[in-house]
């Protein structure tokens, strides 16, 4: 009997991505390799686009992006080098003879030597030729830069990427399987991150962007052609990405959609996918594809550390904080400095004393808990840091560099025109109520807050709509501390008459910071109108990313008056509040609520009226201060005001833990023995036996001191 033949229907319905599993304990990694890619359906995928491409198959660039996120020799923190040369071996077997191995600097390159992307590969072990003879090229994506990549009102328009990858025929992202301190497993998603240039990676893509919004911009315009992620030797537990603990998971994973794969790898170590807030945002903007098959078997990897959800608390809100996750960086990787030496002696001395006491910490609860309470000690203080700029030092605060967020292709010409006559119920309602004690009329409709505020400014009309532009008004507003415009349709006189914005504005009123209030973050609808006489720009909120906005929705008129310029604001808002204030109902105190509600509103308006004025006088009325775009990439520090702020706190909290212990050991004592020649400070044993944990500390503290005391300049010695 004859094979029987697959149907018709069986082909068009045959899974579109695949993700193969392959364990075994008895099988080396070079086969477990071969197996994935087979059940993958590697060759055919890749056969597919090589007729595609209609190359000569010599001439079928294949980029692979090993992730070399590595700092000792042999280290389980990265890819292994010898699966990715096997891969190249395999590759040529099947005729593909073009390959590149590519990835770009990353944060370590700021304060480590021997980063460079081939120095780094030499030193890890990539040989330039396979063990079958075949050459192949390591290149640096920060090299060959080209522009147009990213569409206007993404989040990563304007960024280049190198021409090694977007012209790449084939792109491979061979990632690592390992466990990360905030996002839980760092896959190929992470690994993916890499491909964009920028050495400051963290500051650039984390704190700059909204690193949910970079995965979503990565995926949607230069995702990887086919994925593998790196299990034969696992790495696990608290600090997957900083210090090498090996697991024998024997296993790889392979397939051609970069979250599915990653989907695979978050189950098998037993955590949910979703928890990644990384992988979260991407996961909730993107999904699974709708056709997939997942090939082998999804039980967790036996002996599976995870991250303790206090630790993973206290990492998260640490390194929300730029300068505190910059300096910690270099503090808490495990280094191997004969291959990598520090750029800076102190970050060096501070690394040697940290690294021993948290090394261990899935080991030992002392040391694990000690790192949570340095986290939240640093956290608390930079919380209360932040609260003072919100309130009062506004200028200090970054402001937030976003995408659109709003799908564009959603709306039509009609949606924008509709926005007037959704928000003009609202004006007849208001022109039936009566003006408070503070002279602004609103009102509550819907548990949400009706108001208009109107001004006249003595600047000629003509002169005012010259300098200030009414599709800018609602950015102009106070408290904006970023967003994006994306002009959509314009008249025949070449103006917008459609468009998008995103609008981002500090807690309202701001003291809601004080009980965890969130930044206003809302997606709008806009229509605007031009007449002889006034201007007007009209708005619907159509969503909100962080659901701090059930609705913020209204219009800006700039209109001709005897007195020079009228200008209104009308508008509805709903803001969400904080638990204490859920739970601390002001309905039932209705004067202190209507006071407190007229206040803000009248401080808010007034000093938007301000940020108008500013704007035609040629002043700025924007808050806060931008990321600076060239951080570290020639080698600057970088935030430098916060860094000295946080050497100063640590040094302040050595010497109180100092005196401390002192008061609680009093016939400790440590004695100095002298500076060598490298700038490190020697210190003899204790002058008495006493309890051990408490000498330790005492030790320690008294050498941090010293250290700091020469770091801020008050030791005649050069560090």
């Amino acid at each position: 009997m004859g094979k029987k033949q697959e149907s018709p229907t069986q082909k068009v319905n045959q899974p579109a991505y695949r993700v193969s599993i392959c364990h075994d304990r008895k099988k080396d990694k070079f086969f477990l390799l071969e197996e994935a890619l087979e059940k993958a359906d590697f060759w055919e995928i890749i056969q597919k686009a090589w007729k595609s491409s209609k190359l000569a198959q010599k001439k079928f660039l294949i980029l692979i992006k090993p992730d070399l996120n590595m700092f000792d020799i042999n280290s389980t923190t990265g890819t292994d080098p010898e699966l990715v040369e096997h891969l190249i071996d395999l590759l040529c077997q099947k005729g593909f003879s073009n390959i590149m191995v590519a990835d770009s600097p990353g944060d370590a390159d700021l304060w480590l030597e021997n980063r460079d992307v081939l120095i780094l590969a030499d030193l890890l072990g990539y040989k330039f030729e396979t063990p079958g003879q075949q050459p192949y090229d390591i290149v640096n994506l920060i090299e060959n830069l080209i522009d147009g990549v990213f569409p206007k009102g993404d989040p990563l328009f304007g960024e280049e990427i190198s021409e090694h990858w977007v012209k790449a025929n084939f792109t491979i992202n061979f990632a690592k399987n390992k466990s990360d301190e905030a996002n839980l497993f760092s896959l190929c998603l992470n690994n993916l991150i890499h491909v964009l240039p920028l050495r400051a990676k963290t500051y650039h893509y984390q704190h700059r962007l909204d690193p949910g919004e970079v995965a979503t911009s990565l995926l949607t315009h230069i995702s990887a052609d086919f994925n593998i992620i790196d299990a034969f030797i696992s790495n696990h537990g608290s600090q997957g990405s900083r210090h090498s603990r090996p697991l024998e998971t024997r296993t790889m994973i392979a397939g051609n959609h970069v979250l599915l794969c990653d989907w695979v790898g978050a189950l098998k170590m037993g955590l949910d996918p979703y928890a990644s807030n990384i992988h979260g945002a991407a996961l909730k903007k993107s999904g699974l594809p709708e056709n997939y098959q997942i090939k082998g078997d999804l039980n967790v990897y036996q002996g599976w550390e995870k991250i303790s959800p206090f630790l993973r608390d206290s990492v998260l809100k640490r390194n929300s904080i730029p300068a505190i996750q910059k300096l910690s960086q270099p503090w808490l990787q495990d280094v191997n400095t004969e291959y990598f030496p520090f750029k800076q002696v102190y970050d060096e001395q501070i690394n040697g004393i940290i690294t021993p006491l948290i090394k261990d910490i899935d080991d030992h609860p002392v040391a694990h808990w000690m790192m949570i309470a340095i986290n939240y000690l640093l956290v608390s203080i930079s919380k209360a840091q932040k609260a003072w700029q919100v309130m009062y030092n506004k200028d200090q605060l970054y402001r937030k560099e976003v995408g659109l967020g709003v799908d564009l292709e959603k709306f039509s010409d009609e949606d924008f025109e509709a926005v007037e006559n959704y928000v003009r119920p609202f004006i007849q309602i208001l022109q039936h109520t009566e003006p408070d004690r503070n002279g602004i009329k609103w009102r509550y409709i819907d548990e949400s807050v009706l108001f208009e505020f109107s001004k006249i400014l003595p600047v000629p009309y003509e002169d005012f709509i010259e300098k200030v532009e009414i599709s800018q008004a609602v950015q102009m507003m106070y408290d904006n501390i970023g967003g994006l415009v994306v002009p959509v349709k314009k008249n025949q006189k070449g103006r917008v008459i459609h468009q998008a914005e995103r609008d981002i504005y500090l807690p309202q009123p701001n003291w809601m910071i004080l009980f965890d209030g969130k930044f206003i973050d809302v997606g709008k609808i806009e229509c605007l109108k031009y007449k002889p006489d006034q201007r007007e720009i009209w708005w619907r909120t159509v969503q909100s990313q962080n659901d701090s906005a059930d609705f913020d929705d209204g219009m800006v008129q700039f209109a001709k008056d005897p007195g020079g310029t009228k200008i209104t604001i009308i508008a509805r808002q709903k803001f969400a509040l904080p638990t204490f204030w859920k739970v601390v109902n002001m309905d039932f105190f209705p004067e202190v609520k209507d006071a407190l509600v007229s206040d803000a509103y009248l401080r808010f308006f007034s000093r938007t009226m301000a940020n108008y004025e500013a704007v035609w006088e040629g002043r700025k009325s924007a808050i806060g201060k931008t990321f600076d775009e060239t951080y570290g990439e020639n080698g600057v520090a970088g935030l430098p005001l916060e860094v000295e702020q946080l050497k100063t706190l640590l040094s302040m909290f050595s010497g109180v833990a100092k005196k401390w212990f002192q008061r609680n050991n009093k016939n400790s004592s440590i004695e100095e023995v002298g500076l060598d020649e490298h700038g490190y400070r020697h210190f003899g044993p204790p002058s008495t036996e006493n309890d051990s944990v408490r000498s330790f500390f005492n030790d320690l503290t008294n050498a941090i001191q010293k250290d700091f005391r020469l770091l801020s300049g008050s030791s005649n010695q050069d560090s």
